[in-house]
């Protein structure tokens, strides 16, 4: 049986990254960053080759991206922010009866 690539675990926060690119920079900047904090949580003996050149990829978008942003320490206010305005927006199609996945 083959071992599962470990890369694989980071795919949920880097396609969460792409779709946020066009509509907010900065939230897709810190879910790429937490899955390079992900990835290089991997050890050295579990990593692929794949996993290493997605974390050399990643390393470089990273770098890439934060030249065009302006990081502060109050981002983590506009990550919240975000973050409940999602949920605000799936409470009130949840509370409408409209839900789906």
């Amino acid at each position: 049986m083959a071992a599962e690539e470990p890369a694989k675990l980071l795919l949920p926060y880097l396609q969460r990254a792409d779709e946020l690119q066009k509509h907010d920079h900065l939230v897709a900047y810190y879910c790429r960053l937490y899955a390079m904090e992900r990835g290089l949580k991997i050890p050295n003996s579990e990593r692929t080759k794949t996993t290493n050149a997605l974390l050399a990829s990643l390393m470089n978008q990273l770098e890439k991206d934060k030249k065009s942003l302006k990081l502060g320490p109050e981002d983590n206010l506009h990550l919240e922010g975000f973050a409940l305005n999602v949920f605000a927006k799936a409470d009130k199609q949840d509370r409408a009866g409209k839900a789906d996945l």
